[in-house]
C-alpha cells in the first residue's frame, strides 16, 4: 500500500459519498433494509479521517456458470451451463482498523442453452452472456491469536443479459435483468510465517429489488416483471502467489451463488394476444478462479 496525499484523498471520499447518495436516491422507498445499509455506510464514510493506505487490485478470472430455472413444482424448465471470461478491478483504503474498498467486474461468454419453448417443446440453443456489477463494501479487522478477522458487509448492483440465440423456427428472446446484493461475511487471514496472507471467506447472498425485462421480438411486446427476493452463499480462498518489491499477486477460487423467488405474473400484448409472462424460480452458482494483482 502506498501513502496518499489527503487533499487528494478527502476529494475521493467526497466523490464516493456523493455515489452513495445518488444510489440511495435510486432505491424504492419500499427498501427499507437497503436504505438502512446505505445510510451506515454513507455516515462511517463521512463521520472518519480521510482514507490512507491505497492499495489498487487487478485481477483477471475464470468462471464456470451453472444457471437453473424451475417451475411451481420444483422441475427443471431451463439450464445454462457453459465458461466465461472477466475482470475484476478495485480501490481500497484504510480507515484504523476499517477497510474501504469499491470494486467493478465485467465477465462475457457464451454458453449452452438446455430448455424448452413456450408450447413445451424442447429447445438446445446456446445463450450470449454478459455480467456487469459494481459495489462498495467495509470491513473491520481485529486479531485473535495467529488470525486476523474481517467481518465485512458488502453491497453490489448487478446487471446481467442473457442472449438466448435462435434457432430453426425459435426465434431470439433477449432479458436483461438487475437487482442488488447485500453480502455479509467473515474472512480469515493467517498472519503466522510461512502461511501468512492465506485467507478464507465464508458469507451469504440476499437478492433485492430484482427485475428481469424481456425486449420485444416480432411477435411480443417488452415486458418488466419482478423476481422476489431470495437467499444463497459464497465462499473464497486466497493463496500469496508472487511477492515483489512494486506489486503482489495473490491466487483465489470461488463460490457464488445467488436466487431469486418466482415473480408474479404479468400479461403483454402478442400476435397471438395476450400473453402471461413470469420469471421462475432460478438459481445461479459460479465457480471462479484467477490472480489478484495488488499495487
Amino acid at each position: 500500500m502506498a501513502a496518499v496525499n489527503p487533499s487528494v484523498s478527502s476529494a475521493l471520499t467526497t466523490r464516493l459519498v456523493s455515489g452513495l447518495v445518488k444510489a440511495l436516491e435510486k432505491i424504492k422507498k419500499r427498501s427499507l433494509k437497503l436504505r438502512f445499509l446505505i445510510c451506515l455506510v454513507v455516515a462511517g464514510v463521512m463521520l472518519s479521517p480521510p482514507l490512507n493506505a491505497w492499495e489498487y487490485n487487478l485481477a483477471p478470472q475464470i468462471h464456470y456458470l451453472d444457471y437453473l430455472e424451475v417451475d411451481e413444482q420444483g422441475n427443471t424448465l431451463n439450464t445454462e451451463t457453459g465458461w466465461l471470461k472477466g475482470a475484476d478491478s478495485s480501490v481500497s483504503g484504510l480507515l484504523g482498523h476499517w477497510t474501504i474498498q469499491s470494486h467493478l467486474q465485467f465477465l462475457q461468454g457464451t454458453v449452452d442453452y438446455q430448455g424448452q419453448t413456450q408450447s413445451g417443446q424442447p429447445h438446445h440453443t446456446r445463450t450470449k452472456q454478459i455480467y456487469f456489477q459494481y459495489g462498495i463494501s467495509a470491513g473491520y479487522t481485529f486479531r485473535v491469536y495467529n488470525l486476523e478477522l474481517t467481518p465485512t458487509i458488502a453491497l453490489d448492483k448487478h446487471y446481467w443479459r442473457r442472449d438466448i440465440q435462435a434457432k430453426g423456427l425459435v426465434s431470439q428472446l433477449t432479458e436483461d435483468y438487475q437487482w442488488w446484493l447485500v453480502k455479509p461475511s467473515l474472512k480469515a487471514s493467517i498472519t503466522s510465517a510461512g502461511l501468512k496472507g492465506t485467507s478464507i471467506q465464508l458469507g451469504t447472498t440476499n437478492t433485492h429489488q430484482a427485475s428481469m425485462r424481456v425486449h420485444a421480438t416480432k411477435c411480443t411486446s417488452a415486458v418488466t416483471v419482478y423476481p422476489k427476493a431470495d437467499n444463497g452463499w459464497f465462499s473464497r480462498f486466497e493463496i500469496p502467489a508472487i511477492q515483489h518489491t512494486s506489486y503482489k499477486a495473490v491466487a483465489f477460487i470461488e463460490y457464488q451463488q445467488w436466487n431469486m423467488k418466482r415473480s408474479d405474473s404479468k400479461l403483454a400484448n402478442s400476435c397471438i394476444g395476450p400473453l402471461s409472462w413470469s420469471e421462475p424460480t432460478n438459481k445461479t452458482q459460479l465457480w471462479s478462479a484467477g490472480i489478484k494483482f495488488l499495487f
